[in-house]
């Protein structure tokens, strides 16, 4: 559609056809603002919900732990407040996306503008039709002004297509940015010095947030000591930080204050 259209618009008059093509920069400047705003908006939704996301899953992989402690409406209530945050940036996303398609809209509504102005411009001065030989007429304006309309039309109609690359290209580079991403802890330090394990344990005044919920304190100045060949249980609600003792001293995460040391 879009090689018909613009094949009727320079064969009805190439010159008028020229004079209008210059239309097509301000549309694409629309559309392009409008694709850069989705982007965004995808980029945005897409690390809302991966936080809420990320905390159902924790909670209903622990679900008989959940039900047991009578836990059902604390983990509800905590989901609910990050889908709130996921809603809240939908709706600063949603003005934005609101505004970029009203700007696309004005850039075709002058694109109009210009048509008719120097379609009556072609007209009025008498400029030759070399395709008909001839003036320009009201009926070869118009038949150039909607073939170059439809074929332009036609092109920005592979907006979704667009869109689906750069949604693409959003989740690309999440993926770019783990695969990339150096880890803080090193599994094979070579530097580290070598020691016979004894099996000590000692939390010295922990603070410790999930990356996945940095506004929540798993554990806050927790000290504790896990003597050698004694046994010790952990005992407490979904959240209070079982796992993540277990996962600290595993080294699956660094603590953000605090140390946690084996054999002192």
């Amino acid at each position: 559609m879009c090689v018909s259209g613009l094949g009727v618009a320079f064969y009805k008059g190439w010159s008028l056809a020229l004079a209008m093509f210059a239309i097509g920069p301000i549309m694409l400047i629309g559309m392009g603002i409008f694709g850069a705003i989705m982007q965004q908006n995808t980029l945005v939704t897409m690390k809302a919900y991966s936080q809420s996301a990320g905390y159902a899953e924790q909670a209903l992989g622990a679900i008989r732990i959940v039900a047991c402690f009578g836990q059902e409406k604390l983990e509800i209530d905590n989901y609910n407040r990050f889908l709130m945050k996921a809603k809240e940036a939908g709706l600063k996303q949603g003005g934005a996306i609101g505004l970029s398609l009203g700007f696309f809209y004005f850039c075709i509504y002058i694109c109009y503008c210009y048509c008719f102005l120097i379609g009556g411009v072609w007209i009025d001065e008498g400029f030759w039709n070399h395709s008909e030989d001839r003036t320009y007429l009201a009926g070869d304006c118009l038949a150039v002004f909607f073939g170059v309309l439809f074929g332009l039309f036609a092109l920005g109609g592979t907006a979704p297509a667009f869109n689906a690359i750069n949604i693409a290209k959003v989740a690309g580079k999440s993926a770019f940015e783990v695969i990339d991403r150096k880890p803080e802890i090193l599994q094979d330090d070579t530097t580290a010095k070598k020691h016979t394990l004894k099996g000590e344990i000692k939390f010295d005044n922990v603070t410790f947030f999930y990356p996945t919920r940095p506004d929540q304190a798993i554990m806050k100045n927790f000290t504790c000591t896990f003597e050698l060949g004694k046994t010790t249980a952990i005992v407490g609600p979904s959240g209070s930080g079982k796992s993540t003792t277990i996962q600290l001293t595993e080294r699956f995460y660094d603590p953000n204050e605090g140390r946690v040391l084996i054999d002192g």
